[in-house]
């Protein structure tokens, strides 16, 4: 079966050349992310080119171009869900155990009332297991807060996950029912849109922000994913043109950042925009971000690290006392340091783990 398998989707496989920029991309949209969470949490506004929501979508952009490769070269699904495990979880649950038992030290509860109240085991089971919206925050810490979650980012990652599993799911019905690969995608992006759009009508008629975060789930960031996808089917055209591609986009995005107040463009342009961005520069030569970290990419852990220390931040009021630009770098220093202790403690096990099987194969 993986011989037909391969053979029917060999007009779609492409070889990616590894001389990209997509780990300085990812940093990009790392700090981005960081700084609009800042933004909000302290209520500071530094400016950033690109808005929360499609920081978030940038990297699903990312994911669904990168993983597609794979999936159409007849990876199994069990090594596919290993390999996205590996890389995945060990930083995940690092963060949220550390975070859970660290935090402790800023609860206005004592050691023991912390650690024996339901709501720390609350916590721990929701958050290990993708539901942290059952129980985002912890006994006593960061409720002085305006925003009480000790880490608001962890909502991305069940999404990582659903858009993951979704993947191998679709390519195999094209597979098995003949469907065309780009035609199915399109229809997937396409009520990805219609779901989008439908509840930002609801929560503008309601005003109720359920709407809201609903609207900007699973079925939102699997537009930026399914794009990402379907420009890795036009890879060879779309490499051709990635000079001319990253400036237009480029231009398109901060003309209506700067100028463009249309609902139209934000719900319905923007998120395209910000993909054909997002990877046509990724896919500019040079390896740009290898310099900064020999290939050791940390801007996972800096998405996972940033958000308790901002948190931390505002529990102190640093701004107050040090001033905006002096605490964001505070900010970013020790969240930086935070994300390096996690790669190298538990982060880099996928590399680990692949450089021991191939010792073991050779």
């Amino acid at each position: 079966m993986k011989e037909s398998y391969v053979s029917y989707y060999k007009p779609y496989i492409n070889h990616i050349d590894r001389d990209n920029n997509m780990g300085l991309i990812r940093y990009l949209l790392a700090f981005g992310v960081l700084i609009g969470h800042f933004n909000i949490i302290c209520g500071t506004d530094i400016p950033w080119i690109v808005s929360s929501n499609n920081r978030v979508g940038g990297f699903f952009a990312l994911s669904g171009f990168v993983l597609t490769g794979s999936l159409l070269k007849g990876i199994s699904f069990n090594d596919f869900v290993k390999k996205r495990a590996w890389r995945i979880l060990p930083s995940y649950f690092f963060v949220v155990i550390c975070a859970s038992i660290l935090l402790c030290f800023v609860s206005s509860y004592s050691f023991q009332e912390y650690y024996l109240d339901s709501g720390f085991w609350k916590y721990l089971a929701a958050n290990l297991s993708f539901m942290n919206w059952l129980h985002p925050g912890l006994p006593g810490v960061f409720q002085e807060n305006e925003i009480t979650a000790v880490n608001g980012s962890l909502w991305t990652m069940k999404v990582e996950w659903q858009l993951s599993l979704s993947a191998p799911l679709m390519i195999y019905l094209c597979y098995k029912y003949k469907w065309n690969l780009r035609k199915t995608i399109i229809v997937i992006i396409s009520v990805a849109m219609v779901y989008r759009l439908g509840f930002q009508y609801m929560y503008q008629k309601t005003s109720d922000a359920i709407y809201e975060i609903l609207g900007r789930q699973f079925f939102y960031q699997s537009l930026f994913f399914y794009c990402g996808m379907l420009i890795y089917t036009y890879y060879n055209l779309f490499i051709k043109y990635r000079w001319y591609l990253a400036i237009v986009s480029v231009v398109i995005y901060i003309t209506g950042w700067l100028f463009i107040t249309s609902e139209f463009y934000y719900f319905v342009l923007q998120p395209f925009s910000i993909t054909f961005m997002v990877l046509s520069l990724s896919l500019l030569p040079k390896d740009i971000g290898s310099l900064l970290d020999k290939g050791q990419n940390i801007s996972y852990e800096i998405f996972l690290c940033h958000f308790p220390v901002i948190q931390l931040i505002r529990e102190f009021d640093l701004i107050d006392k040090f001033g905006i630009a002096s605490t964001l770098t505070i900010v970013i220093t020790a969240t930086v340091a935070l994300a390096l202790i996690t790669y190298y403690t538990v982060g880099n096990l996928y590399i680990r783990r692949k450089t021991k099987l191939v010792r073991q194969t050779a």
